[in-house]
């Protein structure tokens, strides 16, 4: 099977389990608004959020090395998984002695050990559905990724609207459908298998951290650019704001949960033969096309914001929907920016994920302190915007020493301008200019766009 024929299989398997579980998980977004009160949504997101915050430094993000090494046909799988599995273990222990530090808090003093049953389980399955991607079981993890999100919603509707339980509730559901789901990979996949106390490796543990190491402050970094703002808008504006920024976030993740499921295929397409000039023609070919069909989604979905929230935001969630250009168009720096980073994993070169990133947080942070006190949530999207836009434009300049990735300059860069503007008219509020303006821009960037795709489409489809 061609380069192509793998990468479109591995989507298709992907695309079963995360667009499925995505779609419902979005459809949930109206119960949830019409459920809980802002101060409630943002007491749940934030938790969410410090999640994210712990989980790299307590986990060694030993996920990605799983994942990576797992591809590497020169390695033993059963040795990647028993000594990753040993890492994981550690980083458990360390996180349930330093757990009683939540006491501190008043927002989670409340939810101790439902938060440590919440973290445990999240990051087992992340590890255990990582190797099995590793392994290309790309079937079984979706599958895995469908039961997960059945039950997680199922339970959430009768912990919420049966029984109302509230957050509580939701931290419940969140936890049997991640322990349910482990369990179906750890059987399914047949990851019992790699269990071989014999296989754990010192030096193979040293490797996998060097490759992991850096990773962690990249994954703080992109905490800082996605979320640290919520605490400034805590603090500042209160929990209130908090739930309806956190809700208007929903919307971008439509656009987040397409390329969620290419980056899952594309991580294990990336590595194959990664360096030579087979792999640069598909590293340009792929990111062309990409970069393109994102544009067009993201300037679609900024057309219909107001409609879709609507549809998705009950009551004063519905004001939300003004954070959503400029939250989509970062989302879509955010994404390319994703792809670029694959050439620093696949090559094994990750200090500069870490750098790009440092750069990128630097700015948020700057930009949050600055635009937060005047503007609110309104501050907190344009600096997670202006964040991803330096991580992207960092990484584009820099990949181009390890391999050079080919992008249609000029094609890509009046996309961006034309987002903007079509940002700026929706914003405004101008009755007819807005309405007829954003409309008329989504047919200029798909034209302009899908001129440049579909024949590097048909020419890619003809070859395979």
């Amino acid at each position: 099977m061609s380069r192509y024929g793998r990468l479109g299989k591995n989507i298709a398997f992907i695309t079963i389990g995360n667009f499925t579980s995505k779609i419902l998980s979005f459809l949930m977004v109206p119960f949830y608004t019409a459920i809980f009160s802002t101060d409630e949504f943002g007491v749940v997101d934030l938790m969410s959020t410090t999640l994210n915050l712990i989980m790299p430094f307590l986990t060694l993000l030993v996920s990605e090395a799983l994942l990576r090494f797992a591809l590497d046909k020169e390695k033993n799988q059963s040795a990647v998984f028993t000594t990753g599995m040993a890492l994981f273990l550690a980083g458990c222990s360390v996180f349930l002695a330093l757990s009683p530090l939540m006491f501190l808090f008043e927002t989670f003093r409340g939810y101790y050990v439902l938060f440590v049953l919440y973290y445990l389980s999240t990051v087992l399955h992340t590890a255990l559905a990582f190797f099995t991607r590793g392994i290309e079981k790309v079937a079984v993890y979706s599958a895995c990724g469908v039961i997960q999100t059945v039950i997680m919603l199922s339970l959430n509707i009768v912990f919420l609207s049966v029984i109302d339980l509230g957050v509580e509730g939701y931290l419940c559901a969140m936890i049997i459908a991640s322990l349910v789901s482990s369990a179906c990979l750890f059987f399914g996949a047949k990851l019992y298998r790699y269990i071989q106390p014999k296989t754990f490796s010192k030096p193979l543990m040293g490797e996998m951290l060097r490759y992991s190491a850096p990773l962690i402050p990249n994954a703080l970094s992109w905490w800082i650019s996605s979320s640290s703002n919520k605490y400034l808008l805590t603090a500042i504006c209160g929990t209130g704001v908090v739930g309806v920024y956190a809700a208007s976030q929903r919307i971008p993740t439509l656009f987040a949960t397409v390329t969620t499921i290419f980056m899952g295929a594309w991580n294990i397409s990336s590595v194959e033969d990664f360096g030579s000039e087979e792999s640069k023609r598909f590293f340009s070919n792929v990111y062309r096309i990409y970069s393109s069909f994102s544009i067009i989604v993201v300037a679609g979905i900024i057309c219909l914001t107001k409609f879709i929230a609507g549809i998705l935001f009950a009551n004063e969630f519905f004001e939300g929907w003004r954070y959503v250009p400029f939250l989509t168009i970062g989302s879509l720096f955010h994404s390319m920016s994703g792809f670029l980073g694959s050439v620093y994993t696949a090559s094994r070169k990750t200090k500069m994920v870490f750098v790009s990133s440092t750069v990128a947080a630097a700015i948020n942070i700057a930009l949050n302190a600055a635009l937060i006190p005047f503007f609110g949530g309104h501050g907190a999207a344009v600096a997670t915007l202006m964040s991803y836009f330096a991580i992207w434009l960092v990484r584009l300049i820099h990949s181009r020493t390890i391999l050079v990735v080919e992008w249609n300059k000029f094609t890509d860069i009046t996309s961006y301008v034309l987002l903007i503007l079509q940002a700026i008219l929706l914003l405004a509020e101008m009755p007819i200019i807005s309405t007829v303006g954003v409309w008329v821009i989504l047919a200029v960037v798909v034209a302009i766009n899908g001129k440049q795709m579909l024949p590097l489409v048909a020419k890619i489809l003809k070859r395979k």
